[in-house]
């Protein structure tokens, strides 16, 4: 646990400590500095406000946080839930300065490497830790149980939130660009019709992040996947929901 108390003792030195569960009632308000952990991984230490972290945490109503599905794999794979630790600090401004001394600590350059420290994991950028992270994820029973239709949709998912830009045009004629587990937002699939990745990205993940009026039927799910097929891409690319 060593990353971990260290973050922890970096934490205690700005103000009181506050480590939580994902079921636990806590109210999460102002700004502050968090930490996503399962055993001595990180998935992520950032700084937030207001409902910030709880976009990334289990049994939440799916929004746009770029980590969940680092976060979100990593407890699947390590079959317990993450946990939690955040302080509370003045403004936006400090949180943003204390951030930097919290990557520092673990030799994490803010803003160009992803703020992730997992066993085995060797890369530094987010495509590379979505990458190793979803090798890791091929191995467990999780992925194994899929069938062969499955795995393919799970392997369009993994490619949509490491390699996608995927860009939504509102009815107002705004564009609005998303990538990395951003995608993941209910709205953002069904825009680009890929919404039948929800139900895949749950079972992987039992059910980590909720999904309501977005989520296909179970029905109208295996209608889609009886006749699915995917070629995997590799690569980067854009998906849009005007052509």
């Amino acid at each position: 646990m060593k990353r971990v108390e260290a973050i922890k003792t970096f934490f205690k030195s700005i103000g009181e400590l506050v480590e939580f569960n994902f079921d636990d009632s806590i109210n999460i308000s102002g700004h502050y500095l968090y930490m996503i952990y399962n055993g001595d991984d990180i998935a992520q230490i950032g700084k937030g406000s207001d409902d910030r972290l709880k976009k990334i945490m289990r049994r939440q109503i799916a929004k746009k946080h770029n980590k969940v599905f680092i976060s979100s794999i990593l407890e699947a794979i390590k079959g317990q839930a993450n946990q939690y630790a955040m302080v509370n600090v003045n403004s936006k401004e400090e949180a943003g300065i204390l951030e930097i001394k919290a990557h520092q600590l673990l030799g994490i350059q803010t803003n160009r490497d992803g703020a992730t420290l997992i066993e085995g994991i060797v890369s530094r950028d987010i495509r590379g830790i979505h990458s190793e992270l979803w090798e890791k994820m091929k191995s467990t029973p999780k992925y194994k149980n899929l069938s062969e239709k499955e795995k393919l949709m799970a392997e369009e998912l993994y490619e949509l939130v490491t390699f996608a830009h995927v860009k939504v045009k509102r009815s107002s004629g705004k564009i609005i660009s998303s990538v990395q587990g951003d995608v993941l937002e209910g709205n953002i699939l069904q825009n680009i019709g890929k919404n039948y990745l929800i139900h895949i990205f749950q079972k992987l993940t039992e059910n980590y992040l909720r999904y309501c009026k977005h989520k296909l039927s179970d029905h109208e799910f295996n209608q889609i996947l009886n006749s699915f097929n995917y070629r995997p891409v590799g690569r980067e690319f854009e998906v849009n929901n005007w052509s």
